[in-house]
């Protein structure tokens, strides 16, 4: 059976998102010549969209095999058996992660950014499956 870890929402990447459309909404409504009465539907959805690629982000261990999801899209599946470390970081790169609580998987020559909001059940679970995962927390 599979188990499926959500995403971590980390409030600093909410308020980073909330400070940069902020000032588009206010002068977007604010403006009593609005040129462009659309701008606030297209920031609005934008909004949206956002918000739905943050909620919508999982990690879900299928067998063998760890898919990553966001929205209907899905990463290339990692083989668990390939993966070799898990690490605790911050890197700010963009990744499946809607928080900077972070953990780096390296599988084979590769890496990616994750943030599991059950980060020690999901370590866990990737290591009853491969104990040879070594995590530096």
């Amino acid at each position: 059976m599979a188990t499926v870890y959500r995403s971590k929402i980390g409030i600093e990447l909410v308020v980073l998102l909330a400070a940069g459309m902020t000032p588009g909404f206010i002068t977007a409504l604010a403006d009593d010549k609005n040129n462009d009465p659309e701008l606030p539907w297209i920031l609005g959805g934008v909004f949206v969209l956002i918000i739905a690629l943050m909620t919508s982000t999982r990690y879900k261990i299928d067998g063998n095999l760890l898919r990553i999801y966001v929205l209907v899209f899905q990463y290339r599946p990692i083989d668990i058996n390939t993966i070799t470390g898990i690490k605790e970081t911050n890197n700010p790169l963009s990744a499946p992660a809607a928080s900077l609580d972070r953990l780096e998987i390296k599988h084979g020559t590769k890496s990616i950014l994750v943030s599991p909001k059950d980060k020690q059940g999901f370590i866990a679970s990737l290591q009853r499956i491969n104990p040879n995962i070594n995590y530096t927390g």
